[in-house]
């Protein structure tokens, strides 16, 4: 699985494919699910980065049935997030809003203050493609105090970076 992801990491699309779905395959024969699941995720994302959009929704949407089954919840956010930047892409936009509300849900009950702030970046990113300029400038806003709440230095200073008045102005 890890060379799968070496291979998606390099662009090396169709080798990614095979090693993962050898992985797959694998878990399968073991009865892994949380594997499965895992493999399936990136079988999404491979799919994703080829712009086989269609795909990856299928992918994403089999490790999310999994992970809902296993109860793991940081992964059922992680899917439903990757559930709904694929909807973007597809101007699926009520769907996407859905996913990442579901997802935003999971992640501040879990106390997972990145990924609120990462669901609230997107959602903003989802609200400017739709035109609402003022819902995106709070969602982001939003996500920036997540951020800095979470002590996600990585973020905050991108963040930092990219708004008016930041330190490359």
């Amino acid at each position: 699985m890890n060379l799968g992801s070496f291979y998606s990491d390099h662009a090396k699309y169709e080798d990614a494919l095979k090693s993962t779905n050898d992985a797959l395959t694998l878990f399968r024969e073991l009865g892994d699910k949380a594997n499965q699941a895992l493999c399936l995720s990136n079988l999404g994302s491979i799919r994703f980065y080829m712009r086989s959009f269609q795909d990856a929704l299928n992918y994403y949407q089999q490790a999310y049935q999994i992970w809902e089954k296993l109860k793991l919840t940081d992964e059922m956010a992680e899917s439903l997030h990757n559930l709904a930047e694929t909807n973007v892409y597809l101007g699926q936009y009520d769907t996407a809003m859905t996913q990442f509300l579901k997802a935003l849900e999971i992640r501040r009950n879990r106390g997972d203050q990145s990924g609120v702030a990462a669901n609230f970046s997107s959602l903003g990113a989802l609200y400017a493609e739709q035109g609402k300029y003022g819902s995106a400038l709070s969602a982001l806003q939003e996500s920036l105090k997540d951020y800095q709440q979470a002590n996600d230095h990585t973020w905050f200073m991108l963040w930092q970076c990219a708004v008016p008045g930041g330190p490359l102005e």
